[in-house]
């Protein structure tokens, strides 16, 4: 009895330093943070395939060079947006799932 007694005061204290350090910021829970990363990930899709409709009008008639060059800015751009790290967001998405 003595021992299943520790066991739950150690899960009770576990969870409220878990809440802690969610509440702090230093922790997130993983189901928010796959949601925001599911909507960068198809931000970044959607920005990718957008690039051929919105760059070829100014591509017409340049020399390879000139084209690579814009294709590479234009596919850095959208991963760069990507690769950002919004706490907010992810702070965000957890506070709404506690609803």
């Amino acid at each position: 009895m003595e021992a299943a007694q520790t066991r739950l005061t150690t899960a009770k204290a576990e969870i409220a330093e878990m809440n802690l350090a969610e509440q702090r910021g230093e922790l997130h829970r993983a189901v928010a943070v796959m949601s925001v990363w599911a909507d960068n990930v198809m931000n970044a899709k959607t920005r990718l395939l957008a690039i051929p409709t919105k760059i070829s009008p100014e591509l017409v008639g340049k020399d390879a060079p000139e084209i690579t060059h814009k294709l590479k800015e234009e596919i850095n751009e959208a991963l760069n947006e990507l690769a950002e790290y919004d706490e907010r967001r992810i702070t965000s998405a957890a506070a709404s799932l506690r609803k």
